[in-house]
């Protein structure tokens, strides 16, 4: 069975459930949600593991800091970039 037929299959069990099952189905889907959330999605330069609660708490911390002016322009990155290159050689 392909993806697309389960797909359809599991949309017409849902639309036919009762009470019950859909609890029941909510349930499953909340609870794989919830192994998905503590699952690694990406890896450090280090290779530490980082998760999507970690990960949305750091981007929002930085949106927070661009917020308050915490960053650098375009000019001081590429001056910057400049002098790190410079340095490989």
């Amino acid at each position: 069975m392909s993806t697309a037929q389960i797909k359809a299959a599991l949309l017409k069990q849902i639309d036919e459930a009762d009470e019950r099952l859909l609890k029941m189905i909510y349930a499953l889907v909340e609870a794989y949600a919830e192994t998905e959330e503590a699952s690694a999605i990406g890896y450090d330069a280090h290779g530490n593991p980082t998760t999507a609660p970690e990960l949305k708490e750091r981007l929002k911390q930085e949106l927070a800091d661009a917020k308050a002016g915490k960053y650098i322009s375009l000019d001081q990155l590429k001056s910057r970039s400049e002098k790190w290159l410079n340095g490989t050689k």
